[in-house]
């Protein structure tokens, strides 16, 4: 699935990094989650660009107001946001 954030504003090249890296994070959060870490890693992978169709950044997929709120979640929120971003990216249910 392809996100319109995707299309609109990032190459096929840079867009599949992108998601790499974003699949990446989101593996490594979900592993932490199931140790019982409370750390959880931030989504951010420095591609910081608000697509004005979807209102989510172009390369961690949260809101302006997520991602200013980031800081103040405790690790079981993040985990929340975590899966939402990964249904937004098209990363639901994927192992790699």
């Amino acid at each position: 699935m392809t996100s319109p954030a995707r299309s609109s504003a990032l190459g096929p090249q840079s867009d599949s990094t992108a998601i790499e890296l974003l699949a990446e994070r989101a593996l490594a959060v979900r592993a932490a989650g199931q140790s019982g870490t409370e750390d959880v890693q931030s989504p951010c992978i420095s591609i910081c660009r608000m697509d004005a169709v979807t209102g989510w950044c172009v390369g961690c997929f949260r809101t302006l107001g997520e991602i200013s709120a980031w800081h103040r979640l405790d690790a079981s929120a993040k985990r929340k946001l975590w899966r939402s971003i990964e249904r937004r990216a098209g990363l639901a249910g994927r192992d790699t």
